[in-house]
């Protein structure tokens, strides 16, 4: 009866056959089988991620969300069931097998980590801490550190000055050697997310220049101006320390009051950070030869004349036409000067060693005495 039921059948098909109307003929579904999912369950995604389900048969189902289409594009934040039941005809098909989606929320805090460290010069830092690991996620905590030499802040606008550094995948970190001031970070995520949200704070590990200085010292005789001096690229402030209550702040400092004999004296150095060096000068006071024992001369008349200085051992006398000259006359015990007048000449003795010399009032007087020959006798 073609008033009861159609005459084309779910397919399409013609009921009729040999006049007579077949209920089953060319009867056909694509849903007599439950659908199943092309990705297996269980399927694990970071919380709030983009998904995309699908069933592998292909036509209209209606899914557990309430869709009517053939794939979904979900976002669970927590573990969530999904199913779908083939609805091509009006003969459904029993539901899926089940699709689990387990959620992992990512890390919301990095947590916190220490080790500020400062240092003269190049060294190798101890290793950063944890102090608190990172919390508000789920599941095993991933790290990476980063680092940077120039930016000391993590921000949009300085991210490229940062680098990761390979392999450091703990919740602490031991730096190799530094040589200049660098800055780290520790950055986290929930495995399963792709990022790492979880930003600790920035730990410093600060190179102050190192210092150095050399120190030069002094051979003089006694009563010569004794001065210290130091030399340094970085130095910012000098202190010397030396005999007794000896200090100056000068770079080069003049000392005074020292008789003879050998001294040390020590400068510091201060630059950047409180960085400081050290180093060591001897000043050396020879002693001044004491005045040679002389012997004068006397002469009738005008002509040569012989004088003479004794030095002690290692010393050899120096004349002089005055205490103020520096025009030695001769050098030697003896001096023969031809005079026609009663004249002093002054001498003093030279060390052989030290050059160190008898000088101006120091010196000892010796005179060439002339006398008047006598008339001769009236005729």
């Amino acid at each position: 009866n073609s008033n009861v039921v159609g005459t084309l059948d779910l397919d399409g098909n013609s009921r009729i056959y040999n006049n007579t109307v077949d209920l089953g003929a060319f009867e056909s579904s694509n849903c007599n089988s439950p659908s199943t999912f092309s990705t297996n369950s269980p399927y694990t995604i970071c919380g709030g991620t983009p998904i995309s389900l699908s069933v592998n048969d292909g036509v209209q189902h209606l899914w557990s969300t309430g869709a009517t289409t053939s794939s979904i594009t979900v976002s669970p934040t927590v573990n969530t069931t999904y199913s779908a039941t083939c609805v091509a005809s009006s003969c459904p098909s029993v539901a899926s097998n089940a699709l689990t989606v387990t959620v992992t929320n990512n890390v919301t805090n990095g947590g916190t980590i220490a080790g500020n460290q400062t240092n003269c010069g190049a060294f190798d830092p101890v290793a950063f801490t944890n102090v608190t690991l990172p919390s508000g996620g789920n599941g095993t905590v991933e790290y990476v550190w980063m680092k940077s030499t120039t930016a000391s802040t993590y921000t949009a606008a300085t991210l490229g000055e940062w680098s990761l550094i390979i392999g450091s995948a703990g919740a602490t970190y031991d730096a190799p050697t530094v040589s200049t001031t660098t800055y780290y970070i520790r950055c986290s995520r929930t495995a399963g997310c792709s990022d790492y949200v979880g930003e600790s704070n920035i730990v410093s590990v600060t190179i102050n220049p190192s210092q150095s200085v050399s120190a030069t010292g002094t051979t003089k005789c006694l009563g010569e101006t004794i001065q210290l001096s130091a030399t340094s690229s970085t130095a910012s402030s000098y202190s010397w320390s030396g005999p007794g209550t000896y200090t100056a702040t000068l770079q080069n400092p003049i000392v005074t009051g020292l008789t003879a004999g050998t001294y040390s004296y020590t400068v510091t150095v201060t630059g950047t950070g409180g960085c400081t060096a050290t180093a060591n000068a001897t000043v050396i006071i020879n002693p001044i030869p004491v005045a040679p024992s002389v012997t004068g001369a006397t002469i009738c008349g005008s002509g040569s004349v012989n004088l003479s200085a004794t030095c002690s051992t290692g010393q050899t006398a120096q004349w002089y036409s005055s205490t103020s000259s520096s025009t030695v006359l001769v050098s030697g015990g003896t001096y023969s000067p031809s005079v026609s007048s009663t004249t002093t000449y002054y001498v003093g003795c030279k060390d052989n060693t030290t050059l160190c010399e008898t000088a101006g009032a120091n010196r000892a007087a010796v005179t060439a005495t002339v006398n008047s020959n006598p008339l001769a006798p009236a005729d």
